[in-house]
């Protein structure tokens, strides 16, 4: 800044030395010294050029009579002519005089248009006094003509070209006059003018200098060039100055143009003594269009104590390019008076104007520096800068940029730049003080930055913007380390916004009010609010409380709107954060606030957000970011810190809560209700409101307030996709008040809350009871939730999901609980889902007469209807801390289900891992009167209409105990259907369980249980393993209430399948029912009421590969329902019942002995392929008096293919019609005249089978294991008169079954393909290595000196199908016949493997076809072979002979068909090349190949069979198999599923069928070679077509082309001689013959183009041609054989190993959805059945496999696949069968009659 003031200091200084420099050069001059006291005047009559007029030393009184008496010397110039020429360069000298006056005047007021023109004109004044006395005798007025009234120097109607003023030492004092020291009046023209004054004190209340152009009349007033130096100025005002007008103290232009002018005032002073009114230091007023104007204003002091004063004051002017600058003031005021620095009042400030303002002190009443009103400022800039301002009582601005109070016009700002920094703004007592005040103003393109600003204020507003009367464009305010007590610190208000910034960064905030920064009544478009590390907080001397840091109630608009308010809070802070009221958001809107830092709340009672009354609209948002720790200091009840509500999201709309990674923001509050609450939300299409990371915990202790929270959701939809997410939230629950149960404690609370097509998304949820796990809580945790939903209702597919949720639970701290809730129209309910859940033991408490529960998940009141699904702890673990239990255990319920309606709905738990706490039950085997309880689910006065279904699957119970239960439902009722699945039940008892203590309680118990009409209750038992209770099943209380019409299904339907129910003990004496219990399933209080009567059974119970065992004393089934209806009982295929017990003795004939089923009513018991091992009752009446024989009229019993044995290990015997001693062990048959039973009979029609599992019972078999080997065995026994039996037997061998057409075909069709790929290999093996033969013997005889067949291309050699395309001897016509011949190669297998994939993807024959032409495609093995066989032959040849044919044509007339030869032979090199490359190199996943050997081929296998040769098999040995690699798939046993990280190009299921032919031969590493291969007859190729681009290059010229054929020839033989290096070197190929034949052929070719080498050469002879000659013979044999191996190889693998060599599977059974293959044990290859024969054929059969199939367990290993098992050697199942049938043949007895 310096710098520019001296360098226009300097300007300066030269300008007024030019008229000095000019006088001394110019001629002489006429001198005229002037008398004193009188009045001089000269006019163009008697002036002359040039002339000099002088006046020195006269004095200004003089003394008469002793009376001082006044002497005036006058000098009057009047030029007045009508010539309007003054004369010229006159100069006059004033020194050393008092009282002096010069007036000159050029014009009149008749014609202000005719004035002279000054022209050179020189004034000095030096050394003059114009004192205050004596005065003239009459007083001065504006009309005043006295010479003593009268300015010092008056110019009147001139105008001056050239021309220089000069006053110095001047001391003018007329402070009674209304005069100036310098007045130009009514001038039009100040052309180079330089007008300087110095050390001039000047008293008055008139300017010190006036240029005043203000008379009409004039046409143009202008300055060009007018420099004005004012330094030394001193000025005493005083006066009055009317009302509304304003003057200016040193300087008044008025009414003149300004072109490059500049005006410079140092070292000026202001001393008011009292002037009454508005007075400006510089005063500018109505400027027409100025530029290029410089006002430089330094070192000004100012004592003022009138009204207003202006450093600078610029009204009603025009100026562009212009500027002001402002430096090192001091203004001093009075309390009443009013200081600006620079005000700009309706004026145009433009074209990179400047206003530098810096070093100013102001101190007044108000103090203000830059005010701009009603002005348009463009392209310009304002500077301010080191500033200080106080005032005593009314306050003031830095920058005011607003209207004009008189008709409320605005200011225009465009293209502006403000800078406001390093400021002090204090207010004494009151008063408004601001830092930017910019209201009611058009602004485009503007920027304001204030930075390192003090504002020490009262009221109002620190920084102001609002009241644009249009809208606002890109304005950036951005305010920077800046110190702001106010009222409003930033108030942001009224306008309408677009493309805005407004910054607060690393600012301390200290509002006097309640809002630190507000946003209101705004309408904006991409406007962005940003607070970086803002401070909100006291001051030293004044308190603040409750401030928010941001209130906004604006509305944004715009498509990208955006408004971000990112907050970084520093360590103290006493109020909201923000407080956002009415906000309208539309067109992707965000409010951002992020606090960083540490966030702390004093003791006042505030909240840290504040929204209410906002929409958001189009994927707008508000997003909270919370500091890393935010803690309340206040004890005792606080606002909610967190509080949204009463606001709408629509159109992908978000509110998200968020604290940051890193552990997440830590919020600890005393809050009344919660610490976030979400209340009266509108969600609407696809909206949503996510809250994560953050750890919450409510510290209030006090019992005013019941329950605190810490997060709450209420009375809010969420409607159309849209969603709340709740996730990674740590919430301690710590209830510091000691009042168990009475203050409670929730973590997360949703109430009154809606879900219609949304969701609900809570996850990553820790609830802890204490502070610091390591340290125990001192008190009890009070009464918790962790999670908490009320009245929330989930419609139209909604979901509900709660998952990973990490708590402990209590009977004082549940998990999860849903009250009055309800899900329909398809809804989903996850809860706890992946959670874990530690229990705590807990003490038994009664509480208002209810016992205190511990329930981890409870579902009260709850109603779900129309198909929705409830899952409850799906892959949870829940895990006992096994703390000290004190007292009686509570009751614990893992999932409580109480006074719920349930309706056509899914509750699921799948996958749970449950350890129980050791102690639970512990109470349970004392005589105490409180037992308690231990169960999985329970479900309670619940109701269940149209088809409930409860699943519990994959459930493993640690720590089972006597007081344990699965599943309990009672006090129910049931419409429709109970539809409960038990599946996959593991237990594992605790260690105090003792063997001879029964479980008291059903492990499945469903009590008091009413059905309504045509009703049931159905259980499904299956995969369940159930040790050591008394009743698995209890059904007690069951009552169904028949109306019309009358049921068809039983009221019960038990079926178990694949379970096992051991150990069964008796019940104890103590436990009721005891007589009635049964292993399986008890039936007790059963009944059926109403009418119509049941006509179906009461119950059925079916069986299926289930074992019971039976002890002493038990049932397996007991019913004690005395009801006219039935029992069924069906023990189903598989199915084994156990006794214990054996034999039947009279001791344990009674009660004590083992029963199937025991009943009151009629039972119907079919066995149906089951198997009874030991001696037990197949029914048993329950009666007080039992008859032997009752059992004839209360039970039927079925009889199908059913087997006995008195063991386990015993043989097992077929239960007939005279197995007197089998029915006697079953107690089925008790006196002699009954030899079977009566209501028994056999099903003739009916196929038996043996059992699969003979061992045990309750183990699914794999379906698709069973279906591998299938030995069928069919009888049919029918029982003839004479009691003699006929029997036929059918053996029958599934896997021996005639193929049907359809496979035969398929098979003729890949045997064709596995000769492809056969001949692919061959290919590889020896016809690349015969083409870098031919192409050896083609260079040899072009460097043998035939070179005259180059141009034609007619060697013989390649034109293997003798084609004759053109004319035979032209120019390339073994080209084009060599072209064509390789392209007819590749075509017709084209066709060939077209027709394959076409065949077998539309299934022309049989009904087996290929679901895709994909699959086809790669089953036929292309387009693998095609590459390695025909392609890679071909691509060497069509590459050289293309280049050849290129080159020896004529293109001066090219030929059509050439140029179409040549661009298909080029395209197909190109092609399949690529191809290869791509197929080969593209499928890797970062490096590694995507597929991997599987191990090596298994072709040894064949060696069994004696008609292969063993030498045929080593040779064709070697392969390894190829699939895809494990460990990028995501089965890692089978190929087929691919990896998600893969590509579509590299994962494909086929590629290694599609491709196997290009590596399957190859080692692991080597699988690329098949390039190498490629490449290398690529390179003799391009060596071959040498000789014909030289000769056409070089017009034939033999000797040039004799030398390009030899070393082409060279050339050839080093690629030939490496590639056989490293074949024999690397050995890349596996299967032994391909390696054997390689090598040959390698080698051979090698030595070959060597031999041809050295012939082509000085050595050459007929020795190494006649060598030559036979190594090509030996090459030739060589292929011989290795087609032999390569035909032995395709029929090897069709007819061995049924699928192609080095794949795991045939690609004919195989499509992208069939690779599915499982891995089957040794024990479950072979599944076989027999016929019901006599028990030794089964036992012998049985025997005999249990022998074989342990030679066969490497079988085991073996990759199945679930259509031909294509994995596994036919011959290996060929040798299975022939054994097994050949053994059953040999075993079986020879049938008589027909065989």
């Amino acid at each position: 800044m310096w710098s520019v003031i001296f360098a226009r200091l300097a300007m300066m200084f030269v300008v007024l030395s030019v008229p000095y420099c000019n006088s001394l050069g110019a001629q002489a001059q006429t001198v005229i010294t002037l008398p004193c006291g009188v009045s001089s005047r000269y006019t163009s009559s008697n002036a002359t050029d040039g002339m000099m007029l002088v006046i020195r030393r006269c004095a200004g009184s003089r003394i008469v009579n002793g009376a001082q008496v006044l002497i005036t010397t006058s000098l009057t110039l009047n030029f007045n002519s009508s010539t309007l020429s003054a004369p010229k360069n006159i100069s006059v000298l004033i020194e050393n005089c008092v009282n002096v006056n010069l007036q000159v005047s050029g014009g009149t007021g008749i014609n202000l248009n005719r004035m002279s023109v000054l022209s050179g004109f020189n004034l000095t004044m030096k050394n003059v006094t114009n004192p205050s006395s004596p005065k003239p005798p009459q007083a001065c007025t504006a009309t005043s003509t006295l010479l003593w009234c009268a300015s010092l120097v008056y110019f009147r109607y001139v105008s001056f070209q050239d021309s220089t003023i000069t006053l110095d030492t001047i001391t003018f004092d007329r402070s009674s006059a209304v005069a100036s020291v310098l007045q130009i009046y009514n001038t039009s023209q100040l052309q180079n003018v330089v007008v300087t004054l110095v050390n001039v004190t000047h008293y008055g209340s008139h300017p010190v200098v006036n240029v005043d152009a203000a008379q009409a009349g004039i046409v143009a007033s202008a300055a060009s060039n007018f420099n004005l130096l004012m330094m030394h100025v001193t000025v005493y005002t005083s006066g009055i100055v009317a009302a509304g007008r304003i003057i200016g103290v040193f300087l008044w232009i008025s009414q003149l143009s300004l072109v490059d002018t500049s005006i410079v005032l140092h070292d000026v002073e202001i001393d008011d003594g009292g002037l009454s009114g508005q007075a400006s230091g510089v005063l500018l007023s109505s400027l027409p269009p100025s530029r290029n104007v410089s006002v430089t204003y330094i070192n000004a002091v100012v004592s003022f104590i009138g009204a207003t004063y202006y450093g600078a004051y610029v009204v009603d002017s025009d100026m562009s390019s212009s500027t002001f600058l402002f430096q090192n003031h001091t203004l001093y005021g009075g309390d009443l008076a009013v200081m600006y620095a620079i005000a700009v009042f309706t004026t145009s400030l433009s074209f990179n104007s400047v206003v530098a303002v810096s070093d100013i002190q102001i101190m007044s009443g108000a103090s203000n520096l830059v005010a701009f009103r009603a002005c348009t400022l463009s392209n310009s800039i304002v500077n301010i800068s080191n500033i200080e301002l106080q005032a005593s009582i009314n306050g003031g601005t830095l920058a005011t940029i607003t209207y004009t109070t008189s008709n409320g016009v605005g200011s225009l700002i465009s293209d502006m730049a403000i800078s406001i920094s390093d400021c002090y703004c204090a207010v004494g007592l009151i008063g408004s003080m601001a830092v930017l005040r910019l209201a009611n103003s058009v602004i485009q393109r503007a920027t304001i930055d204030t930075f390192n600003v003090t504002l020490d204020g009262d009221s109002g507003m620190g920084v102001v913007i609002s009241g644009s009367p249009a809208t606002v464009e890109q304005l950036h305010v951005v305010i920077r380390q800046c110190w702001l007590l106010v009222e409003y610190p930033v108030f942001i208000s009224s306008m309408n916004v677009s493309n805005s910034t407004v910054t607060v960064l690393d600012t301390v905030l200290v509002p006097l009010t309640n809002y630190a920064t507000v946003l209101q009544n705004m309408s904006t478009s991409q406007f962005y609010f940003n607070l970086m590390n803002v401070t909100v907080g006291s001051s030293s001397s004044r308190s603040v409380s409750a401030a928010i840091l941001v209130f906004i109630v604006v509305s944004l608009w715009d498509r990208e709107t955006i408004a971000v308010i990112n907050c970084t809070q520093g360590s103290m802070h006493a109020g909201p954060m923000l407080d956002m009221e009415s906000v309208m958001f539309s067109g992707q809107s965000t409010i951002s606030l992020e606090l960083l830092g540490q966030l702390v709340l004093a003791t006042v009672n505030s909240y840290v957000v504040f929204v209410t009354g906002c929409s958001l609209l189009n994927h707008s948002s508000i997003r909270f970011d919370l500091p890393p720790a935010a803690t309340s200091l206040r004890s005792v009840a606080t606002y909610t810190p967190f509080q949204i509500q009463e606001t709408s999201f629509t159109s992908g709309s978000t509110l998200i809560i968020d604290g940051g990674d890193g552990g997440g923001a830590a919020v600890q509050w005393s809050a009344t209700v919660s610490i976030i609450m979400l209340s009266n939300l509108l969600l609407i299409d696809s909206s949503s409101v996510i809250m994560k990371n953050v750890n919450l915990r409510n510290t209030l202790a006090n019992r005013q307030y019941p329950a605190t929270f810490g997060v709450i959701v209420q009375n809010s939809r969420f409607i159309g996709n849209s969603s709340l997410t709740m996730q990674n939230v740590n919430m301690t629950l710590a209830n510091v008040s000691s009042s168990t149960f009475t203050v409670q404690q929730v973590g997360i609370n949703l109430l009154n809350t809606t879900f219609d097509a949304s969701h609900l998304i809570t996850q990553a949820i820790r609830c802890l009871d204490r502070v610091n796990e390591l340290i125990p809580p001192i008190v009890d945790p009070g009464f918790a939730f962790c999670l908490l939903l009320q009245k929330v209702a989930a419609r139209n597919s909604s979901e509900l999901i709660v998952s990973r949720i990490t708590s402990i639970s209590t009977s004082a701290f549940r998990v999860l609980q849903l009250e009055d809730c309800a899900v329909s129209g398809q809804s989903f309910v996850t809860l706890l889902e992946a959670s874990l859940i530690s229990l705590v033991p807990s003490k038994r408490v009664v509480l208002g007469g209810a016992t205190i529960v511990n329930k981890v998940v409870c579902l009260m009141r709850f109603i779900s209807s129309q198909d929705s699904s409830i899952s409850v702890l799906s892959n949870s673990t829940v895990v006992a801390k096994n703390d000290t239990q004190v007292g009686p255990a509570a009751d614990l319920m893992l999932v409580l289900v109480i006074n719920c309606t349930l309706t056509a709905t899914d509750v699921r738990l799948t996958n749970v891992f449950i350890t129980f706490p050791d102690a639970q039950c512990a109470t349970a085997t004392t005589s105490s009167i409180v037992i308690p309880t231990a169960d999985v689910l329970r479900v309670t006065n619940a109701t269940f209409t149209l088809g409930t279904t409860v699943t519990l699957t994959n459930v493993i119970v640690r720590n089972l105990s006597y007081c344990s239960s699965f599943a309990v439902v009672e006090f129910c009722t049931v419409s429709a259907a109970l539809l409960m699945y038990v599946s996959g039940i593991s237990t594992e008892y605790s260690p105090e369980h003792s063997s001879n203590v029964v479980l008291r309680r059903a492990s499945v118990n469903i009590s008091y249980v009413d059905v309504f009409g045509a009703g049931t209750i159905v259980v499904t038992i299956s995969n369940f393993t159930m040790e050591a209770c008394a009743v698995c099943i209890l059904l007690s209380s069951v009552r169904a209430l028949i109306t019309s019409p009358a049921p068809v299904t039983p009221l019960v339907q038990l079926f178990v399948t694949g379970s096992v129910f051991q150990h069964s003990q008796v019940c104890s004496t103590t436990s009721a029912n005891c007589s009635l219990e049964g292993s399986v399933l008890m039936l007790s209080n059963v009944t059926s009421v109403g009418t119509p009567i049941r006509t179906t059974p009461l119950a059925r119970i079916e069986l299926t590969n289930t074992t019971v065992e039976l002890q002493p004393g038990m049932s397996a089934f007991s019913c004690d329902s005395n009801t006219s209806t039935s029992l069924d009982v069906l023990i189903g295929p598989n199915s084994r019942i156990v006794s214990t017990a054996w034999p039947f003795t009279s001791s344990n004939y009674s009660s004590a002995a083992p029963t199937l089923v025991s009943s009151v009513t009629f039972v119907n018991v079919t066995l149906d392929r089951a198997v009874l091992i030991g001696a037990m009752k197949v029914f048993r009446r329950i009666t007080s008096s039992l008859s032997p024989n009752s059992s004839q009229s209360s039970v039927a019993v079925a009889v199908y293919c059913s087997q006995w044995g008195r063991h386990s290990y015993s043989p097992l015997s077929l239960i007939g019609q005279t197995s007197k001693a089998v029915f006697r062990a079953l107690e089925l048959d008790r006196g002699p005249a009954n030899t079977f039973f009566v209501f028994s009979k056999t099903n003739p029609s009916h196929l038996c089978s043996v059992p699969q599992r003979l061992s045990m019972s309750g183990e699914l078999t794999n379906s698709r294991e069973a279906s591998k080997i299938t030995v069928s065995v069919s009888t049919a026994e029918t029982a003839s008169n004479t009691g003699r039996r006929s029997s036929t037997k059918f053996f029958v061998a599934a896997a021996a079954r005639p193929a049907p057409i359809a496979q035969q075909f398929f098979s003729s069709i890949s045997a064709v393909t596995i000769t492809s790929g056969v001949s692919s290999a061959l290919s590889s093996a020896v016809g690349t290595a015969l083409v870098r033969t031919v192409f050896t013997a083609q260079l040899a005889d072009c460097a043998g000196g035939s070179v005259d067949s180059i141009f034609s291309g007619d060697n013989g050699g390649n034109n293997f199908f003798n084609l004759q395309i053109g004319d035979q001897g032209a120019d390339g016509y073994g080209y084009r016949s060599s072209l064509a011949g390789f392209l007819i190669v590749i075509i017709f297998p084209t066709l060939f493997g077209a027709t394959i994939s076409v065949t077998l993807w539309l299934g022309l024959c049989g009904n087996i076809r290929r679901r895709t032409l994909r699959g086809a495609t790669a089953a036929a093995a292309l387009p693998g072979w095609w590459l390695a066989g025909p392609c890679a032959a071909a691509v060497g040849p069509l590459l050289s002979s293309g280049i050849s044919l290129a080159s020896v044509s004529a293109w001066s007339t090219p030929a059509v068909g050439v140029v179409i030869l040549l661009v298909v032979s080029f395209a197909t090199a190109i092609m399949t090349f690529s191809w290869s490359v791509i197929a080969l190199l593209k499928p890797t996943h970062r490096g590694i190949f995507v597929c991997k050997t599987e191990g090596r081929e298994r072709t040894l296998q064949a060696k069994k069979r004696p008609h292969v040769s063993t030498f045929l098999v080593w040779l064709l040995d070697g392969g390894y198999v190829w699939a895809v690699d494990s460990s990028l798939v995501t089965d890692p046993h089978a190929f087929g599923t691919p990896s998600r990280s893969l590509t579509n190009s590299s994962t494909d299921r086929m590629y290694p069928y599609a491709y196997g032919s290009l590596f399957s031969s190859m080692k692991p590493n080597h699988y690329w070679h098949f390039l190498l291969d490629m490449a290398a007859n690529i390179v003799a190729g391009i060596l071959a077509a040498v000789p014909a681009i030289v000769a056409k290059s070089t017009d034939s010229d033999h000797i040039k082309v004799r030398n390009a054929c030899n070393g082409a020839l060279h050339a050839t033989t080093v690629v030939q001689l490496i590639f056989a290096a490293y074949f024999i070197a690397r050995r890349p190929v596996a299967v032994r013959w391909e390696l054997i034949a390689g090598a040959c052929m390698a080698t051979l070719g090698g030595i070959n183009a060597l031999l041809a080498s050295i012939q082509a050469t000085s050595l050459a002879s007929d020795t190494i041609n006649d060598w030559g000659n036979a190594v090509q013979s030996f090459q030739l044999a060589a292929t011989g054989v290795a087609i032999l191996c390569a035909v032995s190889e395709g029929l090897f693998s069709l007819f061995v190993l049924n699928r192609r060599r080095g794949l795991l599977a045939n690609p004919i059974d195989i499509d992208e959805e069939d690779l599915n293959p499982v891995y089957a044990s040794s024990s479950s290859i072979l599944s076989l059945s027999s016929p019901p024969s006599p028990p030794h054929h089964f036992s012998s059969v049985a025997s005999t496999l249990s022998t074989i199939a342990p030679r066969h367990d490497r079988l085991g290993q073996q990759p199945l696949y679930h259509r031909v098992s294509p994995s596994l050697s036919r011959s290996l199942i060929l040798d299975a069968l022939e054994v097994l049938v050949t053994l059953a043949a040999q075993k079986a007895p020879r049938a008589e009659g027909n065989r």
